[in-house]
């Protein structure tokens, strides 16, 4: 990468790609991610020849929970099915890593259509789906839609970059059980899971 294409690459929304094939926010959720964890990440680049980022991260960033505390949130997640729905590869493995890290048991689908794919050969495979709202073949909302008309019962959250508040506000209208504004950190996706009701 050239120097003003490294100074902009963890800004929410930078791309290089053409229009409609990438909202830019992979590399700045990714950013979020590690930041929330307390580690760094640093890039080095040297254009025409290749691009090293190294991440940081420390043994453990989180606070010290008592046995029993760490037990029941356990419990709590153990088994919970999740299947991930996003175009961009870098914020799906993200967050197949934070919610695995946590005891759920997460499957990829790299868009909409793929999703409900994958969702249609068992309704009963899952207990929640996230997924992003821009994607190519199937949007976040066609998707909720078609999932709401096969289940009533399977909990679903948009996220979205998208700065639309109609959208943030009344995501329980469209189907939606939560709503997580990208670029999100672990935190605030693990937050908003861990509020809904999910047995």
């Amino acid at each position: 990468m050239d120097t003003k294409t490294l100074e902009k690459i963890f800004n929410p929304f930078f791309t290089t790609k053409d229009v409609n094939e990438g909202t830019g926010l992979g590399l700045s959720i990714v950013h979020g991610i590690i930041k929330d964890m307390q580690g760094q990440i640093i890039v080095k680049s040297q254009h025409g020849k290749g691009t090293t980022f190294r991440i940081l991260l420390p043994v453990s960033a989180e606070k010290k929970q008592s046995d029993l505390t760490q037990q029941e949130a356990s419990k709590h997640v153990q088994g919970i099915r999740v299947l991930f729905v996003d175009d961009d590869e870098l914020i799906s493995r993200a967050g197949k890593r934070i919610l695995e890290d946590k005891g759920y048991v997460v499957a990829l689908a790299k868009n909409g259509l793929e999703g409900l794919k994958v969702f249609q050969k068992d309704i009963l495979a899952f207990d929640l789906i996230i997924t992003d709202l821009t994607m190519p073949r199937m949007t976040g909302l066609e998707l909720g839609k078609a999932v709401r008309k096969l289940s009533s019962e399977v909990q679903i959250v948009l996220t979205s970059g998208i700065l639309d508040p109609k959208l943030q506000s009344e995501f329980e209208s469209l189907g939606f059980n939560g709503f997580v504004r990208k670029p999100w950190t672990a935190a605030e996706m693990l937050e908003v899971i861990s509020s809904l009701d999910i047995a």
